[in-house]
């Protein structure tokens, strides 16, 4: 690291689909600033296939600001974010998938903006409070879409000391599936933060890492859904929380 810069840690589970995961990283190191910035990106391997074992050696070979984790077995989305977040070394922190398409240069100033201007915040590239799957008891639970996401390392700390996990997705929301949404209560509900939606230009071609023909969603949402509408009602409970 440079003691000069900022120290920024992206973290980028991927499972298969190496297509998607090439066309991220020549988008990530074609409109990033490198120089402006001290960067890791740590690409945790679910479990893929040999032909994303190959891509991400030939990439790792060509540029020394990737570490890459490989699981012998597939830990989901939250329990793969997790791994890469219990080594990361930045101070700042980007969580993000391999499904996205870069469109402008500055996705990471935009991110980092509220933060540095002293703002107790995550962003994201989108707010959503419209959906109906989130509802709780006639409420609609506002979330931070988990495809990108940005937070100071501190905010690692303070909810881990709160749920008491060495975790920063919930587990039990594993393969994937309201796993952003009930981070996103823990931030906004009991930790106070701010939900901000940044103007990245990235784009999330939703469900495409999902679309390999076999994993069937529906069960994952089913599933996940009921446990977290009881860790909301918890949580609502044990916080005293008003939602309106």
């Amino acid at each position: 690291w440079k003691r000069s810069k900022l120290k920024i840690s992206i973290v980028m589970p991927i499972y298969d689909h190496p297509e998607l995961t090439e066309t991220f990283l020549n988008g990530l190191f074609t409109h990033t600033d490198f120089e402006k910035y001290d960067i890791e990106v740590v690409i945790v391997d679910n479990g893929s296939k040999e032909d994303t074992k190959i891509l991400l050696r030939a990439w790792q070979m060509d540029h020394s600001e990737i570490r890459v984790i490989t699981l012998e077995t597939n830990q989901g989305f939250p329990g793969g974010n997790n791994v890469g977040l219990r080594t990361v070394m930045g101070d700042y922190i980007v969580c993000i998938s391999n499904d996205i398409i870069f469109h402008s240069n500055n996705w990471l100033e935009k991110l980092l903006e509220p933060h540095l201007q002293g703002r107790k915040c995550i962003t994201g590239g989108q707010y959503i409070n419209y959906n109906q799957l989130t509802l709780v008891d006639l409420f609609i639970v506002d979330y931070l879409g988990g495809w990108v996401l940005c937070f100071k390392k501190e905010f690692i700390r303070e909810l881990q000391k709160e749920t008491g996990k060495d975790e920063v997705f919930d587990e039990n929301l594993n393969p994937f599936y309201f796993e952003d949404v009930l981070l996103s209560f823990y931030a906004k509900y009991v930790l106070k933060y701010e939900l901000i939606e940044a103007e990245t230009g990235l784009q999330h071609l939703i469900g495409r890492t999902c679309a390999d023909g076999r994993t069937n969603i529906s069960p994952y949402a089913l599933k996940n859904q009921i446990y977290f509408r009881d860790k909301i009602r918890e949580l609502v409970q044990k916080h005293n929380i008003v939602l309106e």
